[in-house]
């Protein structure tokens, strides 16, 4: 995904826009991706190796409805979904 683009998507009876995963393919990025997978999430990735619009330096981070999460509060926000 590049640009500014949002999908949205039905979650728990809300349309929301699609969550945004900004990976380098790490070890912890790897882990976000395993949990937003294993809870059913719907997401965008981009990655940041190749396109980092928002010019972050720490990963992984998770876009949700224009909130940047880092990796800690992406991970709990995951498991209130």
């Amino acid at each position: 995904m590049t640009g500014n683009a949002l999908t949205t998507v039905k979650w728990k009876g809300d349309t929301m826009a699609k969550p945004i995963l900004y990976t380098i393919d790490c070890p912890a990025c790897k882990i976000l991706e395993k949990k937003l997978n294993e809870r059913g999430i719907e997401y965008d990735t981009v990655d940041a190796r190749v396109d980092n619009p928002k010019n972050m330096t720490d990963f992984p981070q998770l876009e949700v409805d224009g909130e940047i999460k880092k990796y800690a509060d992406a991970v709990k926000w995951v498991k209130t979904q």
